[in-house]
């Protein structure tokens, strides 16, 4: 699984340096935990050895994404739910 967009790190965050034309395009890490969990606990054959990104495997799936405590469920966008949440 790849992301769509840049997945700003704590790093990056806070040393400001990525664009903002990279962030307004960029998924979270919460969005990536949560493709990656939905990828490994889905039981279809079909996703098995699939090739695929963050964001359409999501809305596939139908997951919500939620912050990292597992509990707290992020509206909006799948790229900017998180990135809003820690501003």
């Amino acid at each position: 699984m790849a992301p769509v967009g840049a997945v700003p790190t704590e790093g990056t965050e806070a040393l400001g340096v990525v664009p903002d034309e990279a962030l307004a395009v960029a998924e979270s890490r919460e969005a990536m935990a949560e493709a990656a969990l939905g990828l490994c606990v889905t039981r279809d054959a079909k996703l098995t050895g699939r090739i695929t990104y963050c964001t359409p495997i999501l809305e596939e799936l139908g997951r919500p994404v939620r912050a990292l405590d597992g509990k707290t469920r992020l509206e909006g966008s799948f790229e900017r739910q998180a990135i809003a949440s820690r501003s």
